[in-house]
């Protein structure tokens, strides 16, 4: 019994590890093209999916033979606008593989770019070919997709998205200095109306004062006191 619980223990520990890495994998890479039929799976992955002009990328093939199989060929064209034209490179995945029933292969290649791509998209032609034994001989079977390998990115567009993010930034910065400065030159304004209209009133008052004195001795000079 407890013998019994220890391989349940070690299968699902084992379970774990599988899970673990079969998460970590599809995160590192991306799906690329898939093929299954009755003789074999197939499965390309790319990593990582956007890259620079010039930068690698590496693809991870995984082939699964359900049945036994001989001059497996796998070959990848790539297409990709340049400034002098186009741009054309192939690659051999797989190379005159031979497998058997239930045999799992696993390999990568990397692949370099040039720099003077255009930025857009990686495009590529896959071709399978193989032969798979059906009783009495072997019969040769094909397969091929068109497809996206990759996105190139842009970097010169990146920089100027980042100059104008930054352009903006202080712009909005000097708007926002901008209005607290005219508000405080609006409550300055108000402030010095004020004081404008005060001295005003003082002014008239000054005046008028003056001119009752005034009006004050022109009487009294014409109505002296008596003595």
């Amino acid at each position: 019994m407890k013998r019994t619980r220890l391989f349940q223990c070690v299968e699902a520990g084992i379970l774990c590890l599988l899970t673990f890495s079969l998460i970590r994998t599809c995160l590192a890479s991306n799906v690329l093209w898939g093929f299954k039929n009755e003789d074999l799976a197939v499965q390309l992955s790319v990593t990582p999916s956007e890259i620079y002009p010039g930068e690698n990328l590496t693809v991870i093939c995984q082939v699964n033979a359900t049945s036994n199989i001989r001059n497996l060929y796998l070959t990848i064209n790539l297409l990709a606008p340049d400034h002098s034209g186009l741009w054309k490179e192939t690659e051999s995945l797989l190379f005159d593989l031979e497998m058997q029933d239930l045999q799992t292969y696993t390999g990568n290649t990397t692949i370099e770019t040039p720099q003077d791509l255009t930025p857009g998209a990686l495009y590529s032609q896959i071709y399978l070919d193989y032969k798979v034994f059906h009783s009495p001989s072997y019969e040769g079977k094909t397969q091929d997709a068109s497809l996206i390998l990759a996105s190139l990115k842009n970097r010169d567009y990146e920089l100027l998205q980042q100059e104008f993010q930054s352009l903006t930034q202080n712009y909005t910065e000097l708007n926002s200095t901008f209005q607290d400065l005219q508000r405080k030159y609006s409550s300055q304004s108000g402030d010095t109306g004020s004081a404008r209209n005060l001295s005003y009133g003082l002014m008239a008052t000054t005046g008028i004062c003056a001119l009752t004195a005034g009006a004050l001795a022109v009487k009294r000079k014409k109505n002296p006191p008596a003595p």
